[in-house]
């Protein structure tokens, strides 16, 4: 099955999308933007 798979895919690179935003926004628009990824993205990963 392949749901699987690209799960496993998007889990493994959300923490770095989550770093990059971290890096580059003011810590108030960052946890507005955390809140928004992982509601659409999902929590685990």
């Amino acid at each position: 099955m392949i749901a699987p798979v690209i799960l496993r895919t998007v889990n493994a690179h959300k923490n770095r999308v989550l770093l990059y935003a971290q890096a580059a926004l003011p810590q108030s628009q960052f946890d507005a933007f955390k809140k928004l990824f992982l509601d659409e993205f999902g929590r685990v990963g």
